[in-house]
Parts: C-alpha cells; sequence; structure tokens
C-alpha cells in the first residue's frame, strides 16, 4: 500500500485517531462542519431574521395608522367643504345650534350623512358600515366658528369654521388606544353681490 494515499501506518487503526474519539457531535461531516457548527450557524441566522419579521409587522399597523389619518382628514375636509359651499346665510342657519357645537357627535349620526346613505346609489355602503364595523364607525367631529352663529350679524363679513375629528388610532373598543384628533380649518365670507 502507498503511505500517501493512506495515512494509516500497519500497526495503528482508526479508533487510534483523536478525531474518533470525539462525541458524534463534534466529528465533521462530509462537508466539513461539526452539527454543533450548523446549529450555531442556525441560530445567529434566526437572530437576524427575528428584527426583519417584527419590522414588516410594524410597518403593515403604521401603514393602518396612516390610512386612518388619511379617512380622518377626508372626512374633515368633505365636512368643511360642505359648509363652504353654501350661502353665508345658509351656512350660519345650519351652523346655529348643530349638535357638534357643543361636543363631538358620532360621524354616522350626521343628519345629512344618514340622508347620503339613504340614497338608491349607496345602498351596500350603509351595509357595510353596519356589518363590517368599518373604519368611519368610530369618526367624532367637532365644530367650532368664530364668531358663533348666534353672534353673526349682517356687520360680520366672515367666519372661521374648525372641524376637529376624532378617532382611534387602533381599531377595538371605546378606550382601548388613545383617541387622535386632525383639523381642518376654512373661512367663509359673505356674498358681496
Amino acid at each position: 500500500m502507498n503511505s500517501q494515499f493512506f495515512p494509516v501506518c500497519e500497526g495503528e487503526t482508526v479508533s487510534s485517531f483523536p478525531e474518533a474519539r470525539q462525541p458524534r457531535s463534534l466529528r465533521r461531516s462530509a462537508s466539513g462542519f461539526s452539527f454543533l457548527e450548523y446549529l450555531v450557524a442556525f441560530i445567529i441566522l434566526v437572530a437576524a431574521f427575528i428584527p426583519i419579521f417584527l419590522s414588516s409587522q410594524t410597518t403593515i399597523q403604521q401603514v393602518a395608522v396612516t390610512g386612518r389619518h388619511l379617512l380622518a382628514t377626508q372626512v374633515a375636509q368633505g365636512l368643511l367643504d360642505r359648509y363652504l359651499s353654501l350661502p353665508f346665510n345658509q351656512c350660519v342657519a345650519s351652523l346655529t345650534g348643530h349638535p357638534a357645537m357643543g361636543g363631538p357627535v358620532a360621524y354616522l349620526g350626521d343628519p345629512e350623512v344618514q340622508s347620503l346613505l339613504a340614497m338608491p346609489e349607496l345602498e351596500g355602503v350603509k351595509d357595510e358600515l353596519a356589518d363590517n364595523a368599518s373604519v368611519s364607525m368610530d369618526f367624532k367631529y367637532q365644530l367650532d366658528c368664530f364668531p358663533k352663529p348666534e353672534e353673526v350679524t349682517y356687520l360680520v363679513d366672515s367666519m372661521k369654521i374648525r372641524i376637529s375629528v376624532f378617532f382611534q388610532v387602533k381599531r377595538g373598543p371605546a378606550g382601548a388606544s388613545p383617541e387622535v384628533q386632525t383639523t381642518v380649518s376654512g373661512i367663509k365670507f359673505r356674498e358681496i353681490f
């Protein structure tokens, strides 16, 4: 036998080598790594990927919160546009005694929103809002005007209208998450003609 191909001398056996006496978990596999080295590499990979998975979950939650902020801003802007599109005297009359002037009221409790949802074209929207507890269900809004509509006289040429929409950051029962507010403002001028 050629000794350069077979390093075992004639009197030695394979069991006399130190590698053969090591525990099985420390012996090298055919690829050159022991089971323990594979285990350490796996643990390091898992530890590296956990933050990635957690950040993707946080990102999904942030997208949902951003969507609720956007929807609240659209609700506020829609309400403001409704009042700014009216003639000055009619705007003052519709704001006088409005329930939202005293404090926040439910968005779906607004009589004009209810009349819009009663339209045949929006029949499915009302059912969806009732069945799925949609994101707009927990929106509340409050109106503030300066001067107050009751104080407007023929000498007043403009009125500032501020609409604040309140909503929970995350869906859930009332008080489950902090309430957030988004506000839009506009100025209604008296018509000159």
